[in-house]
């Protein structure tokens, strides 16, 4: 699969979805405080795919949200347990629909995903290599008043930080080599 990260100026930013998009039946926004990115988000992806059921982990977003759109909070939703790739005895437990939906994307850092998590283990790589893997799409404010977007958490991550790296992005990219 070909990558693909973005970048625009805030004011002209129109979110291109990811390929997970179209024709995907159930999508899953994990979303935390940026609230005209996340506008931005559900715009894109309802062009991409008119009738898709979206539902959005947050509160507070009705005047967002269209008629197969719902908004959840995390202690509403099934759980499910998920075991990280790299160390077998790190497990998170996270929404159910991380796993089974057709298309996870995450607004905001990569450590908005510790807000799908029951219990949020001690570092962020544990984190990606459980849940992160399972996303198709990322989208987060940049420095400079940029939005960065693509279809790869850490790549989205890398672009928007810009140098010098956090930690965890140098730690995660190490364990992938």
């Amino acid at each position: 699969m070909v990558k693909f990260i973005n970048s625009a100026r805030r004011e002209t930013f129109v979110y291109s979805p990811p390929d997970a998009v179209f024709g995907a039946v159930r999508i899953l926004v994990n979303w935390t405080e940026d609230r005209d990115l996340l506008a931005a988000v559900l715009r894109g992806v309802r062009r991409a795919n008119p009738h898709a059921r979206i539902v959005i982990v947050a509160e507070g977003i009705d005047d967002l949200l269209d008629d197969n759109m719902r908004a959840a909070q995390l202690e509403d939703l099934m759980m499910a347990e998920y075991v990280s790739r790299l160390n077998s005895t790190v497990m998170v437990i996270a929404p159910v629909y991380v796993g089974e939906y057709d298309c996870c994307i995450n607004v905001g850092s990569l450590d908005t995903l510790c807000n799908l998590l029951r219990d949020v283990p001690e570092s962020l790589v544990d984190v990606y290599f459980a849940i992160g893997h399972l996303f198709h799409g990322a989208v987060m404010a940049g420095a400079g008043g940029r939005v960065v977007w693509g279809d790869d958490l850490l790549d989205v991550e890398e672009s928007a930080c810009g140098e010098p790296l956090p930690p965890y992005i140098r730690q995660i990219r190490e364990k992938m080599a």
